[in-house]
């Protein structure tokens, strides 16, 4: 078995698909043409599992993505891409994989190490499976827990099935195959993106938009950015992790408000 030629992206809530968004999916598919594409949405989206209504009740457009990928990827197989993911190169190689995912961050945040927003995939691989399950089980949608629904709980899984820590080297988790950040994840989202970050490994860049928080955020939500990013080369790794969660808790509560 191999990865299947299907993209999977989701969009959920009142307001469309943002034009950027919109035009780089284009560009997915102008590149791709022989490729299947997913879109999940408010119509195509099965609501029958408890957090997920729990979650879209809430407005958190986030946590309905995360559950949607993972359920997605359980039953068809195929690659997920968040909508503000530029794609450099080919996804054929990444074919082969049985599941493959890259770093977003290395030791200095272990707790988030791995990032979703791409995330490839046999159908019926017990990796998304497991997470998906993990919603289904153990979890209320509408509470905010932060990244741990996202990085934090798919970098949970991992290190419960041996992954150590980060390597600029591609290492493998059982059957999933984990890539360094250069490979997807070129720059952090406390940084400013640059032609500079991608390299020849390069296949995809995440660009860190956060549209399912706000498309013009506050002058508050903002600022506590801005903040972060400036602080973050000073600050040890105990503020400078509070610094992070704060700056996050406030993009959440801006996308409920809705």
């Amino acid at each position: 078995m191999a990865i299947p030629k299907i993209i999977h992206y989701v969009w959920v809530g009142p307001k469309p698909l943002p034009e950027e968004d919109r035009r780089r999916v284009e560009q997915w598919r102008a590149r791709f043409p022989d490729w299947e594409f997913r879109f999940w949405n408010n119509d195509t989206v099965n609501f029958n599992s408890s957090y997920l209504s729990q979650a879209y009740s809430v407005r958190a457009w986030n946590r309905v993505s995360d559950y949607t990928r993972m359920d997605a990827l359980t039953r068809f197989g195929g690659i997920y891409l968040d909508t503000d993911v530029d794609i450099l190169h080919p996804f054929d190689p990444l074919l082969a994989n049985t599941a493959f995912l890259g770093c977003q961050m290395g030791d200095e945040r272990p707790d988030v190490m791995v990032n979703g927003a791409v995330f490839g995939a046999e159908p019926g691989h017990w990796l998304p499976s497991t997470i998906r399950d993990i919603f289904d089980k153990q979890m209320d949608g509408r509470k905010n827990i932060d990244s741990f629904a996202g990085p934090g709980l798919i970098t949970k899984v991992l290190r419960e099935n041996g992954l150590g820590r980060y390597s600029d080297e591609i290492v493998h988790v059982r059957d999933v195959t984990i890539y360094p950040k250069r490979f997807f994840y070129p720059y952090s989202w406390l940084e400013q993106y640059s032609p500079e970050v991608v390299t020849p490994d390069t296949i995809a860049v995440h660009l860190w938009a956060e549209t399912w928080v706000v498309k013009n955020p506050t002058y508050w939500t903002r600022i506590k950015r801005l903040w972060t990013r400036q602080v973050a080369r000073c600050l040890p790794k105990t503020a400078l992790r509070r610094a992070q969660m704060e700056a996050r808790r406030g993009n959440q509560q801006a996308a409920e408000r809705g």
